[in-house]
């Protein structure tokens, strides 16, 4: 809850997910609103009892708020958070998280990360693409497709519990399951479609081109494949491989590994400056 001055009209209750740092209702003006959020957790919408917008607002990739606009005879409001996790100080102009500030209009943090470089090299760089990673603390991005809202839980909707897959190649040294093609083929039966008919043969141990049989090779990011995942585009012909999820506990600064796994292009995943593994 937040107690303004009259002026800007007083009193305002904010009522969050379960668990969450996605805001689920406002209050204020005498009106109880329904956010309605992004896919990562962000309000762009407050819509009131009588389904009026009172509040919808356009936003930069950063979350600086770049236009707004309200249904005739709705109250004026508006919604303080910005990205997930981030509270936006009027006084500043800052975003407010946990252990940072955030300036939405650079795009960067406004202080070092208070976990140095275990977190990232680039200091006060949010640390990968504000569309698909989130950091609710200021410490570090979730490298994770995570369920909105929730912290550190990967998306079942875009994520493999590496667990389900049985007598696999190898492990992690954590003892998950680590099997390649295992791991396409437990996709393939999650997400039937995901993959084209091309990239079945692939990991089916088939050469789409002869109808051969070959070795079982990783699926590709082709056309198809960008239908559900959009933001590989910049990966077109290369190979997938799967990441197991990674996380930073905020109270000890640990990374601590899961077995939740996701497809990343190849070349994102292994190597200096990668995003999944430096």
């Amino acid at each position: 809850a937040e107690l303004r001055p009259e002026a800007q009209g007083g009193l305002r209750v904010h009522v969050h997910e379960a668990g969450s740092f996605a805001p689920l209702l406002q209050v204020e003006a005498g009106e109880v609103l329904t956010v309605v959020n992004d896919h990562l957790g962000m309000p762009k919408e407050l819509v009131d009892a009588r389904g009026r917008v009172a509040w919808a607002a356009a936003h930069s990739a950063w979350g600086r708020v770049t236009e707004v606009q309200r249904d005739a005879g709705a109250a004026e409001v508006s919604s303080p958070f910005r990205l997930l996790g981030q509270y936006a100080d009027e006084e500043t102009g800052l975003c407010y998280v946990r252990f940072r500030y955030f300036d939405a209009e650079a795009g960067r943090w406004c202080s070092p990360d208070p976990l140095g470089i275990r977190a990232d090299t680039n200091l006060a760089g949010f640390g990968g693409a504000p569309t698909l990673v989130v950091d609710v603390f200021g410490l570090c991005a979730i490298q994770t497709p995570v369920k909105p809202g929730v912290r550190n839980q990967p998306d079942p909707a875009r994520s493999l519990d590496t667990r389900e897959i049985q007598n696999p190649r190898a492990t992690t040294a954590q003892g998950f399951p680590r099997d390649n093609i295992k791991f396409w083929k437990a996709w393939n039966e999650k997400f039937p479609g995901q993959l084209s008919e091309a990239n079945v043969m692939l990991i089916n141990g088939v050469n789409p081109k002869t109808g051969k049989k070959q070795r079982p090779t990783s699926p590709k990011v082709d056309d198809h494949w960008l239908d559900s995942h959009p933001h590989h585009a910049d990966h077109v012909n290369e190979k997938l491989v799967h990441h197991h999820s990674t996380w930073i506990d905020p109270e000890t600064g640990e990374f601590q590994p899961g077995p939740h796994a996701f497809p990343v292009p190849a070349s994102t995943h292994q190597g200096y400056e990668k995003q999944w593994h430096g």
